[in-house]
């Protein structure tokens, strides 16, 4: 039986998010991870590595202040990436040329932000979903509709430029 409540279908939704941006590097090499599809926009690995980032910022910090993995394993001092910028508003010329690590490295942020947000918003209640939350930009909102925006709708925007940049390598698209 599928459980259908609020929570878990949050929690199953972003949980596929997450494994389909696993599936989006994990057979690509580090020059495949930084493809453009044009010269002047942002990479693949961008993609990935910003909707990860947004999906560990919006449940750990914008919902509870909590520490996001990102920081809390270190991955912003494994990487050599920004501490707290997560590419919402960085500058072009350096959003555009900021270096990911291999798969491997991409992997283990994202199934280490799959480990901790999926129970977490699986063992929410619809309570603590329906409370306003401080975001920003957007003010106070209910944590449920920032996942759907930030988490899922935002996230499956960046999956579908991954898929398309892995089309454009000659590589199986995720969609």
């Amino acid at each position: 039986m599928v459980d259908t409540t609020m929570p878990a279908q949050l929690a199953e939704f972003t949980d596929r998010l997450l494994k389909y941006l696993v599936r989006g590097v994990e057979d690509l090499d580090v020059d495949q991870i930084h493809f453009k599809a044009v010269e002047n926009t942002n990479s693949l690995g961008f993609d990935v590595w910003h909707a990860v980032r947004i999906i560990d910022n919006q449940i750990f910090f914008v919902f509870d202040r909590e520490q996001p993995i990102w920081l809390a394993q270190r991955f912003d001092e494994r990487f050599g990436l920004p501490r707290i910028e997560a590419g919402t508003g960085m500058p072009e010329e350096i959003a555009h040329n900021l270096r990911f690590p291999d798969a491997a490295g991409l992997i283990d942020y994202i199934e280490a932000v799959r480990a901790a947000a999926v129970p977490k918003l699986a063992n929410a209640t619809l309570e603590y979903l329906e409370t306003p939350v401080l975001a920003r930009p957007g003010g106070e909102r209910p944590r449920m509709e920032l996942v759907n925006a930030f988490v899922l709708w935002h996230g499956i925007g960046h999956l579908g430029r991954v898929s398309l940049a892995r089309s454009m390598m000659g590589k199986d698209g995720l969609l």
